[in-house]
């Protein structure tokens, strides 16, 4: 038993960062031993442990007749729990002495172990207790802060969460210490010498037997990274900035296109409104010579002229107000212009009451001396179905006279600005006397159109009649189509044989 002496144990760290005599002046009648030397240990002695990773001592508890010293960075409680006894023998507390050293000196292998291992590497790695006080620090935790953990915690306290510029550290700390999770956030410092970095902090706790023991944080330095993303946001916004304006020129270069596709429209109806207005006005090969600059007449061997005049119309303009003897004769010519289209005539022109066209040209055809006696008949019929209610009324009638011949004219445009296509020569001239010798609600044809359709027509010779600078002239009345070519009692239309006779010219 040693009740008679009191055992003092001392936790140390590498004895070669201090000095024995110093250690021996700080507790007086002890003898010093390492660890290793615990085998030599005679009863008689007082203890002295001396192992691992300690500079410093901390604090001195007193309990009985003992005293323990204990150092910064292992529990003075455990210490004092495991290795106080009072009124024991010697085995015994060499016993406990022994598992003291043996648990201890494991545990801190393999915390100098972690330590080492901390201390490679590039992040910093620093260890507090639940209340944030600074315990230990790694190598690295100097090169990002620019502070020894001395420093540091006379600068700045002890309190390392009190240096943190991240607004919801209080919130993590107690995220930490009730859903015992570990957290991470990124937060800017100002290091010793003023410059501004960017940390990644991750908070790990470390309990045991459940109650919060250690908070170890490990910073990343993430300043050029967050350099780069900020480089890279100023790039991605230029380039943002870019691709809009590019957008933008894109939008008013597909609203200039729009803007020419709606004026190239605009031009190309405008430019087909012309078009079928010229072709209103020139027979449709006429007009695209003249496009092309083309204004030379031209001479055609064989065509048949026809002339429509209306009967006393001097008098139904007396009778009639302008308005109405306009829309009447337009209602008229416009019948006229789809007959004569249906029977591939051309439309020369209208004079007053006077109506001109001509079949076989400007396009060459054999047929035209049929299709224009034929157009004559269904504009003689179309007159007589129009006057019928007129004469029930007792209303103006508008009956007309229509001469047909066929010979040689010439053909072209004259004017330059107000194109008009006409037709000139002795046929012209014969068709016309032939309108003014003949009578109302008839057809009169020359003797020339009689040779190119008599086989086809019946025809009434009126024998030799004197014609106005011509002298005498053999005319004829077209009274309709032979018997074996209608089926029409007016003798207008024509039956499929006609058709197919006409298709053969």
């Amino acid at each position: 038993m040693i009740a008679s002496k009191s055992i003092s144990i001392v936790i140390l760290g590498n004895p070669s960062s201090f000095s024995i005599s110093d250690l021996k002046e700080a507790i007086p009648y002890h003898n010093i031993f390492h660890c290793t030397e615990l085998a030599q240990l005679n009863n008689d002695f007082d203890l002295l442990i001396v192992f691992e990773d300690i500079d410093s001592f901390s604090r001195k508890y007193v309990r009985g007749s003992a005293q323990i010293w204990a150092v910064a960075g292992l529990p003075s409680s455990h210490i004092a729990d495991e290795l106080l006894y009072e009124n024991c023998d010697v085995s015994f507390l060499r016993q406990k002495i022994l598992h003291f050293v043996n648990k201890y000196i494991n545990v801190s292998m393999a915390n100098r172990a972690l330590m080492q291992l901390a201390n490679s590497i590039n992040n910093s790695v620093a260890i507090c207790d639940p209340n944030g006080v600074l315990i230990w620090t790694n190598a690295a935790f100097e090169s990002i802060y620019g502070y020894t953990r001395k420093e540091f915690i006379a600068l700045h306290g002890e309190n390392i969460f009190e240096f943190s510029r991240e607004e919801g550290i209080n919130e993590k700390l107690q995220n930490i210490k009730t859903d015992k999770v570990s957290v991470q956030y990124v937060s800017d410092i100002t290091t010793k010498n003023g410059l501004s970095k960017s940390l990644q902090t991750t908070l790990s706790p470390v309990f045991e037997q459940g109650k919060l023991k250690w908070i170890v944080a490990i910073e990343s330095d993430i300043t050029e990274l967050k350099e780069s993303e900020k480089l890279l946001e100023e790039k991605s916004e230029s380039l943002k900035a870019l691709t809009e304006a590019m957008q933008d020129a894109n939008q008013e270069l597909q609203a200039q296109r729009d803007q020419l596709n709606e004026k190239h429209e605009e031009l190309a109806k405008e430019k087909q409104r012309t078009d079928e207005l010229l072709h209103n006005i020139l027979p449709e090969i006429v007009a695209h010579q003249l496009k092309k600059g083309k204004k030379k007449p031209k001479r055609h061997k064989s065509v048949t002229v026809m002339f429509a005049d209306f009967k006393g119309f001097t008098k139904i303009c007396k009778q009639l107000d302008p308005p109405e003897i306009v829309n009447t004769l337009d209602e008229l010519f416009s019948a006229f212009d789809l007959i004569v289209e249906k029977h591939f005539i051309e439309k020369i022109k209208t004079i007053g009451d006077a109506y001109m066209c001509a079949g076989g040209m400007p396009m060459k055809n054999n047929s035209h001396p049929v299709n224009v006696v034929m157009a004559a008949l269904e504009i003689q019929q179309f007159l007589f179905e129009y006057n019928k209610p007129r004469m029930l009324n007792k209303d103006i009638v508008w009956e007309c006279r229509i001469g047909v011949h066929s010979g040689e004219v010439f053909a072209g445009v004259v004017g330059e600005r107000k194109f008009a296509y006409d037709i000139w020569g002795d046929t012209v001239n014969l068709a016309a006397r032939m309108e003014t010798a003949g009578a109302v609600n008839t057809v009169n044809i020359s003797d020339a159109t009689h040779e190119l359709v008599k086989d086809y027509f019946i025809c009434v010779p009126r024998g030799d009649i004197e014609v106005k600078n011509v002298g005498q002239a053999s005319m004829y009345f077209v009274l309709g189509l032979k018997d074996e070519y209608t089926n029409d009692p007016a003798g207008v239309i024509p039956n499929e044989d006609f058709n197919n006779i006409l298709r053969s010219l």
